[in-house]
């Protein structure tokens, strides 16, 4: 069944899961016709001081922060993916990150006093901050630490496990199996790091993902490692 913003679900069957410390709901059947349409979701207007002294309040929700000013703006520059933009209310500042590639209001004119909406989003762990940090740095290279030597399609102590060397841009990784648990080197864990490298590679940043004891290898071609193709060679 196809759906359109603002429509609504109900009977809906299927599994949560972990997703970047968050639930994520995977549904498993369909569950037929919208039940209603034309529904619309109301942002909470909060000021910049509130998210700053007591952002956890707003996480996952969506805001509204009105009269503020874009620092960026001069009435040509339009707003990219992946950019941070300074906001300011006179008072109080903060940034706002264009995170999502998909966003309508990509490649749109930034206006000198837009009303900003924004989804309020938790970094839970240290993977999911060094990809962000490497897109904002621009870094040639993003390695991410486990007790693992690579990505495997399920947990590698369990038969059958196989170690993927290579995840490109189109590959589909929803049947790997990975866990949200700590790994012994922060918080986080298989599930976070996984979403962690393909938010770099999707940026543009290439990812490895190995095992502590092997970085140093790393320069001499050691290939116990999985490799998250950056999209610009993807494209290449």
């Amino acid at each position: 069944t196809s759906y359109v913003s603002g429509d609504g679900m109900t009977g809906l069957k299927g599994k949560l899961s972990e997703y970047n410390d968050l639930f994520q709901f995977i549904p498993e059947e369909d569950p037929g016709a919208p039940s209603s349409s034309g529904n619309t979701i109301a942002p909470q207007t909060v000021t910049i001081s509130n998210l700053i002294s007591d952002h956890e309040t707003y996480e996952s929700e969506i805001v509204k922060i009105e009269n503020v000013t874009i620092s960026e703006a001069d009435g040509t520059v339009t707003f990219s993916s992946n950019t941070n933009y300074t906001i300011t209310d006179g008072t109080n500042s903060m940034t706002l990150r264009t995170a999502f590639f998909e966003a309508g209001y990509i490649g749109e004119i930034i206006n000198e006093n837009d009303s900003v909406a924004t989804q309020e989003i938790r970094f839970g762990d240290n993977d999911q901050l060094a990809s962000r940090v490497s897109l904002l740095a621009q870094a040639d290279l993003l390695i991410l630490l486990s007790d693992v030597d690579s990505l495997y399609s399920k947990p590698p102590g369990e038969f059958g496990a196989e170690r993927i060397a290579v995840v490109n841009q189109d590959d589909d990784l929803s049947q790997i199996q990975v866990s949200g648990t700590s790994t012994g080197y922060g918080t986080g864990g298989a599930l976070t790091k996984l979403a962690a490298a393909r938010y770099a590679a999707e940026g543009g940043v290439g990812a490895i993902l190995t095992a502590t004891e092997l970085v140093a290898s790393l320069a001499e071609g050691n290939p116990h490692h999985t490799w998250f193709e950056p999209v610009n060679e993807a494209a290449s």
